[in-house]
């Protein structure tokens, strides 16, 4: 969630530009005339400066969250050979019932020939970047960037209003529901449980006396009651400035400061061919694990193999696993709103949504837990095959396991290799060790987990 948030505030501006204006301003002569003249304005502009806030508020089994963005995005040179851009975005999620205080900031950027990818935080430090052409720099932003050029036509409301004082300003509402929910999803907000649906996405954009956009406002709507007690909020403020005068930000991209990778592109299509073997119509897979905790100097390790069958057949979503725990086996299997696990004693069947059974599999397929914005290293062993290393992988799995144990989570280490052939993945490999320390009476003691993984697609 949060890297889709982080990376949202920098991109749906620009997407404004190009994209929404155009599409809504159809709806009226006035909308229409006014576009084509901040079109002609905006246009001409050789560079810009843009400033992003973004706040949102909600609520996890009751329990607020707050988050936090603030942006910033440099344009120079648009259209030239030595084109420019600069985009960081600092963004805190809070809350203090469920203990939540995380901060991250995301870096990328264009500059002289090389794209720069960075993330820093308390449980993350990578900074990448790869040599590139601009041509495939800017393709590359272009494909990573929310593709909404339909969804911002379903608009039913546009108006112009004339401020009184050289500025106007822009409204479109009235969104239709398909063009909201595909939208949340674009941005990664359909993976916070809202308790309340998104109705609309006002949007006011203000121009100065030459048509040079000034500000852009997005408060997302929420279908909540009147004594409604946990009200969910969207906002975003975007403020333009520097038109044909701003400068290049260059003291954080200096490439000693940064991991060469041969291409840094690999990391989204990675996330990609992921998502397409989570989303496969039908598909199967085994699974699998082991996992080593070494206490005191004494050892325990526990096997699973899951061999595992998915997808969508005349009922709707489904799975059907054959799982093999420590020698003992089970049957676990979905559909119509049920799980069902037999073996080993064990008979019952619970209630599941078609989500929490796809998350479910999803989580199999990724049991490695990649994360593009953890990778710190990559590698490509021979074609096709790509060894991914992280000094800080994600790390709230490892932390629930010492907590689970008493203890308290330390640091470690991940390494993912990941086979491709013909475009999709047929193997993810993965091995993490990560080290914490429990302590009993008045000592002290070091916990070591090591668990491995390997993931291979019929």
């Amino acid at each position: 969630m949060k890297k889709k948030i982080i990376l949202t505030t920098a991109v749906l501006a620009v997407l404004f530009l190009t994209i929404a204006l155009s599409s809504c301003a159809l709806l009226g002569d006035n909308p229409t005339a006014m576009w084509a003249r901040i079109n002609r304005a905006m246009n001409k502009q050789s560079s810009f400066e843009m400033d992003t806030e973004m706040d949102m508020v909600f609520y996890v089994d009751g329990n607020q969250v707050t988050s936090r963005a603030d942006g910033r995005t440099i344009e120079v040179d648009i259209g030239k050979d030595s084109q420019y851009f600069y985009q960081r975005t600092n963004t805190t999620v809070k809350s203090t019932k469920l203990g939540i205080n995380q901060n991250i900031v995301n870096l990328q950027a264009y500059h002289e020939g090389n794209y720069f990818l960075s993330n820093r935080g308390t449980d993350i430090n990578q900074r990448l970047y790869s040599p590139m052409s601009l041509k495939d720099a800017m393709d590359y932003r272009l494909e990573t960037d929310l593709d909404v050029s339909t969804l911002f036509l379903q608009c039913d409301s546009a108006e112009v209003t004339d401020n009184g004082d050289g500025t106007k300003t822009l409204r479109y509402s009235d969104y239709r529901q398909a063009a909201l929910d595909e939208l949340a999803e674009s941005m990664g907000l359909h993976e916070i449980e809202w308790e309340y649906e998104i109705v609309d996405m006002p949007v006011a954009i203000t121009v100065d006396g030459d048509y040079l956009i000034q500000k852009i406002e997005i408060a997302f709507t929420f279908d909540t009651g009147e004594d409604s007690l946990r009200v969910p909020s969207i906002s975003m403020v975007m403020t333009y400035s520097e038109y044909g005068t701003a400068e290049r930000e260059v003291s954080a991209l200096k490439t000693d400061s940064y991991v060469q990778v041969e291409d840094i592109r690999l990391l989204s299509q990675l996330e990609d061919m992921l998502k397409e073997r989570e989303e496969q119509q039908n598909d199967s897979f085994t699974l699998t694990t082991s996992q080593t905790t070494k206490i005191m100097g004494q050892s325990s390790t526990t096997k699973e193999t899951d061999v595992v069958t998915y997808g969508t057949g005349e009922d709707g979503y489904f799975y059907e696993i054959d799982a093999t725990i420590n020698g003992e086996k089970y049957d676990i299997s979905y559909k119509n709103g049920k799980q069902k696990v037999t073996g080993s004693g064990t008979n019952k069947t619970e209630a599941q949504t078609e989500k929490e059974a796809k998350d479910f599999i999803s989580g199999l397929i990724n049991s490695a837990n990649f994360s593009a914005d953890h990778v710190t290293a990559i590698t490509e062993i021979e074609d096709g095959v790509y060894k991914l290393e992280s000094d800080k992988p994600e790390p709230s799995a490892y932390k629930s396991f010492f907590a689970g144990i008493g203890g308290t989570y330390a640091k470690a280490t991940q390494t993912i290799t990941i086979t491709v052939e013909n475009g999709n993945i047929t193997k993810i490999e993965c091995e993490v060790k990560a080290d914490g320390n429990i302590t009993s009476g008045y000592n002290t003691y070091g916990v070591g987990l090591t668990i491995k993984s390997t993931v291979t697609f019929d």
